[in-house]
């Protein structure tokens, strides 16, 4: 019963990443992106982006104003503090990495996908841990350090990984 609560617990923390990284993906791309359709000239295949309303710009608004509060008391952590952040998202990636190999039992992806995923989870979470950047946010996981340039954008993606302790 308790391993089911911690189980539901770090999926649950999951999901709050994976929100978090869908906001910062969203907002950050946004912010590069043009509400001109690509010239017929270019390479590019971005789809014309509509223009917000006054709500929607509203909210974005607020979420961004959110996130930089969230960041500025992440910058403020200690190296420990965030230590026990990147042990919890590396039991998450645990789960993740168990979830990928029952899909191969299964059939339902292969083991080449699945051990692509696997490399693809471990390198985020060393780039994030690197970076000392938070588990969520602009540029998703493993995204770029904190205090980085917001106008630049980074691929976004759940990232953790397998190992590490709790602090």
């Amino acid at each position: 019963f308790m391993n089911k609560k911690r189980i539901s617990a770090l999926l649950a923390a999951g999901l709050i990443s994976t929100s978090a990284l869908a906001f910062a993906a969203d907002t950050t791309s946004s912010s590069t992106r043009s509400t001109t359709p690509p010239s017929s000239t270019s390479q590019t295949t971005e789809r014309p982006q509509r223009t917000l309303t006054a709500a929607e710009q509203a909210e974005r608004d607020q979420k961004r104003a959110a996130f930089e509060a969230a960041k500025t008391k992440w910058d403020a952590l200690s190296a420990a503090q965030k230590n026990q952040v990147y042990a919890i998202e590396e039991k998450i990636v645990a789960l993740e990495k168990e979830q990928l190999d029952k899909l191969v039992e299964l059939g339902v992806i292969d083991k080449a996908t699945a051990d692509s995923k696997k490399a693809d989870l471990d390198s985020k979470l060393a780039s994030l841990k690197s970076n000392g950047s938070m588990p969520f946010g602009k540029g998703g996981k493993g995204g770029k350090p904190t205090g980085a340039d917001s106008s630049s954008t980074t691929s976004s993606g759940k990232s953790k990984s397998s190992t590490g302790s709790a602090s």
